[in-house]
């Protein structure tokens, strides 16, 4: 393996994976995670984000050569757990859980931090050689272009809808678990019985984005993070303007 300087990336930074999803739960009152986050809130609940196996053993490695950006697969070594692992995470997100919506669902510790959190990055996190460091900074990242890529739901036959308990954002493939084919979904707002969004099954990736979810959902009970991502796409347009400036040529 080359070293992180050859590669121009960090390890610890960018073992991106084929599927990445940022996973919200939602007050729908249908399974165990639905009911669970209706008693803590009624707008949604951060769950964690999950990687795909291949997080661990693959890293995109972008070169340029005679002017032509090229973009290529690098097998790496996947990072070891560490002992230190969850004193970490908790570092990092003892006093920032709230502002995520991010609670346990642990009996110890329901509706505060962190036997559900750290549990799940063990799961889905650290098996695949994800450091606290970056677990926390993905799951903390509402800035990034993501799609909808991972739908549960459970059929409701009599309003003939599947209901949707969890929804997720990322990179990779839409997975759908539960529900009925071919029927369209209803996504649950406030706190799951008084008023529903629906999305067609066939075109639902095109109508849930997650700006429309960041907007209706997420900034509905955390404003802050909207206004953090209308600031960054704000430094980002000047970054940008910048560069173009400093490009062009002074004759």
């Amino acid at each position: 393996m080359g070293s992180s300087h050859e590669s121009g990336f960090h390890q610890d930074e960018f073992p991106t994976p084929y599927w990445e999803s940022q996973i919200f739960a939602l007050p729908a009152n249908l399974d165990w995670v639905s009911v669970s986050c209706a008693q803590l809130k009624q707008t949604y609940c951060y769950k964690t984000i999950e990687f795909s196996l291949m997080a661990a053993t693959l890293q995109f490695v972008f070169s340029v050569r005679f002017g032509l950006i090229k973009l290529a697969m690098k097998q790496v070594h996947p990072r070891l757990p560490q002992v230190t692992d969850r004193i970490q995470l908790l570092s990092k997100m003892e006093f920032k859980w709230h502002q995520f919506n991010w609670f346990s669902f642990d009996p110890r510790s329901f509706g505060t931090c962190c036997d559900t959190q750290i549990d799940l990055y063990i799961e889905f996190g650290q098996r695949y050689g994800i450091s606290p460091s970056l677990y926390f900074k993905k799951i903390t990242d509402f800035c990034t272009h993501k799609h909808l890529n991972f739908i549960q739901a459970v059929y409701n036959p009599r309003v003939c809808r599947n209901i949707i308990t969890m929804v997720g954002f990322g990179n990779g493939v839409l997975d759908i678990q539960g529900g009925e084919p071919g029927y369209d979904y209803l996504l649950p707002l406030e706190d799951g019985t008084y008023k529903f969004v629906q999305f067609p099954s066939q075109s639902i990736v095109w109508h849930l984005t997650f700006d429309w979810f960041k907007e209706n959902v997420v900034c509905k009970d955390q404003p802050w993070i909207c206004q953090r991502h209308v600031e960054f796409k704000r430094r980002r347009l000047s970054f940008v303007q910048k560069m173009d400036n400093s490009s062009l040529c002074i004759k």
